[in-house]
């Protein structure tokens, strides 16, 4: 997304900055992207951080729409017209990637476009590479790795989180914590 460019969402309250490519029949690929100007200049803007949500249970996640939204929002208002846009930073859920869905709901609440950086307690335990255990992370939020601009700012994403384990049956694997649970 390049600077001077508004940041579009998607109705999950996520950023909208990517599309998967398909090869058409040819194995031609083309992607068009909508790109809106922003009404002025966004040199000045602020970012949020959410840090380690790790939301497990629908307790959590009503504490999460409950508090944090209503938080956000307040910090939205007393910016003003300042643009702005959000970051989790890693950890949105403890593990259960079945609550995703309210987490873009909350997320779609608080008013300004959200983008995801995955956490270890956000893979695919199952997943045999390290590549496989991104796999809802990304149906949901898209890439792992991205990067856009705002203002002079470059803002980069990555996931540096390898899994290296492969999981058994009965048996949750993630680095320094072996379970059978």
């Amino acid at each position: 997304m390049p600077a001077g460019f508004a940041m579009l969402q998607n109705e999950t309250g996520t950023a909208r900055f990517y599309r998967p490519i398909e090869a058409g029949p040819g194995g031609e690929m083309q992607v068009l992207f909508d790109l809106e100007r922003r009404g002025g200049d966004d040199e000045n803007h602020a970012f949020l951080v959410l840090c380690d949500p790790q939301t497990q249970d629908d307790r959590d996640m009503g504490l999460f729409h409950q508090e944090t939204v209503p938080d956000v929002q307040q910090t939205l208002q007393s910016l003003g017209n300042t643009p702005a846009f959000g970051v989790s930073c890693g950890d949105i859920m403890w593990d259960r990637l079945s609550l995703y869905p309210e987490y873009e709901r909350a997320v779609s609440r608080m008013g300004i476009p959200f983008f995801q950086v995955v956490g270890n307690h956000d893979l695919d335990f199952d997943g045999p590479t390290d590549q496989t255990s991104v796999r809802t992370f990304q149906r949901h939020f898209g890439p792992p790795h991205y990067s856009f601009d705002v203002g002079d700012a470059l803002t980069t994403r990555t996931d540096f989180y390898l899994q290296p384990l492969r999981a058994r049956p009965g048996r949750r694997v993630r680095p320094g914590c072996l379970s059978s649970q």
